[in-house]
C-alpha cells in the first residue's frame, strides 16, 4: 500500500511563514522589552496587516507566554494549584467571568481551557 503524501498548498505555506514571522517579532520584542503597541506596529508593518489585528495577536501570544512562565515557576516552587483571575470589566467574556476565582490543579493547567488566554488567536 502506498503512503499518502501530504502536499502543502500555497495558502498553508504562506500561513506557516506568517506564523513564524509573528513568533519571531514577538519573541524579539519580549527580549528587548518592547511595548505591546511597538510589537504590534512592527508586526503589522512586517506582515502588511492591520494594526488592530496585530495588537490582538500580540496581546494573546504574550498572555500565553506569561502564563506558561508563571505555571513553570509554580511547578518549580512545588505548588499544587493556581487560581484563575480574570480582569473584570465590560469586555470580559462570560467564560472568563465564570472561571474567575476558581482554583485548578497545576498539573491540569491547559491554555484555552482553564488557563488564559481562553480565546484563540485571530488569523492574520
Amino acid at each position: 500500500e502506498m503512503h499518502k503524501l501530504k502536499i502543502d498548498t500555497e495558502k498553508e505555506i504562506k500561513e506557516r511563514k506568517l506564523e513564524i514571522k509573528a513568533k519571531e517579532v514577538i519573541l524579539k520584542g519580549l527580549i528587548r522589552g518592547d511595548s505591546l503597541q511597538d510589537m504590534s506596529r512592527l508586526l503589522a508593518n512586517e506582515l502588511d496587516k492591520d494594526y488592530n489585528r496585530a495588537l490582538t495577536l500580540v496581546h494573546t501570544e504574550t498572555c500565553y507566554v506569561q502564563n506558561q512562565a508563571t505555571i513553570n515557576s509554580y511547578k518549580d516552587a512545588e505548588l499544587e494549584e493556581y487560581e484563575f483571575l480574570a480582569f473584570l470589566d465590560d469586555r470580559t467574556t462570560e467564560e472568563c467571568r465564570k472561571k474567575d476565582g476558581i482554583k485548578f490543579k497545576l498539573e491540569e493547567a491547559q491554555a484555552g481551557v482553564n488557563l488564559p488566554p481562553l480565546r484563540s488567536t485571530p488569523k492574520m
